[in-house]
């Protein structure tokens, strides 16, 4: 994997991560706009490989609502150790 292609998976996981942690706190979360706009590229790139895209391009356009997602279809997570960075 390229690492301009990592760096795009990781800055993802934060995006959606940030959001799930505002949404379970009740806190605001401010993302940067880009961050949210890349994000939602990937995810959409994601849906349409998997057979998706139609319906969630519907969903995102006000157009339709979007599609059940089963336990079952979802990607499994990289537990991968990082190396540490330090400064």
């Amino acid at each position: 994997m390229q690492l301009s292609a990592w760096l795009a998976t990781r800055t993802f996981e934060l995006t959606v991560r940030t959001l799930d942690i505002a949404a379970a706190t009740g806190i605001a979360a401010t993302s940067n706009p880009k961050a949210l706009a890349d994000a939602a590229s990937l995810a959409a790139r994601i849906a349409a490989t998997v057979g998706t895209g139609g319906p969630v391009l519907r969903s995102l356009t006000g157009r339709g609502t979007l599609p059940k997602v089963s336990p079952s279809c979802r990607q499994p997570q990289d537990h991968t150790p990082q190396r540490a960075i330090r400064t």
